[in-house]
């Protein structure tokens, strides 16, 4: 803890001291790593309940959940709950949470920590293992590639989230 507030009172001295520029560098530095700590907690966190529900749920299989998801009564009572709500979820979400973990569960470690828990939801969309693969595959290079800037190209091009989109419909 006491690490932590040197470096805090550190960045706040710099601060206070640097010229505009470089506020603007560590405020962009410190966006970003709350970001990082942000995503990798709230997917870690979407991960689990979507783990946990499917294997409450369907004993762990997504075929299952594919096939009754709409007509089990327990599952449907419990999105309709009111307590999810108070929880600031609501059924959608448990429901992505579910398909986001089933895509991570069976793609390769190198291209599921690249993808972003929405990418994960419109991957679940394509239900044979290769297809999914190959297509989570190429929206990892798109993501670098967003992530780069362009690669170097200064005429715009979609986001990665949107060639997914496009590739999927």
């Amino acid at each position: 803890m006491s690490e932590n507030k040197d470096i805090i009172e550190v960045g706040v001295e710099m601060s206070c001291d640097s010229s505009e520029e470089e506020n603007q560098g560590l405020i962009q530095a410190a966006l970003q790593r709350l970001q990082e700590i942000h995503g990798g907690a709230f997917l870690a966190y979407a991960l689990e309940i979507g783990e946990y529900l499917l294997g409450t749920f369907f004993a762990g299989d997504i075929a299952q959940y594919r096939k009754r998801g709409t007509t089990h009564a327990s599952w449907m009572a419990l999105l309709r709950h009111e307590a999810v709500a108070e929880l600031g979820l609501s059924g959608q979400t448990l429901r992505n949470y579910v398909l986001a973990w089933d895509v991570s569960s069976t793609l390769p470690q190198e291209v599921r920590d690249a993808l972003p828990l929405t990418h994960r939801v419109r991957l679940a969309a394509l239900h044979d293992p290769g297809r999914r693969q190959a297509v989570a595959r190429i929206d990892v290079t798109w993501l670098r590639r967003d992530d780069d800037g362009g690669a170097g190209s200064s005429l715009p091009y979609p986001s990665a989230s949107y060639r997914l989109r496009r590739l999927l419909s």
